[in-house]
């Protein structure tokens, strides 16, 4: 797999979050809500 430049949008497979704490989360287009809550909440706990 090829490195994207920093900057570049997600691939059409992913979902690019940024939380107002300034993290980048990318995460699969296929995850669901419950695992999605998850992976919000540790980023929030930074």
């Amino acid at each position: 797999m090829a490195t994207k430049p920093a900057g570049s949008p997600p691939s059409d497979d992913r979902i690019e979050i940024v939380v107002p704490s300034g993290y980048r989360v990318i995460v699969g287009a296929d995850i669901d809500g419950d695992a999605l809550r998850r992976v919000l909440a540790v980023v929030e706990a930074r």
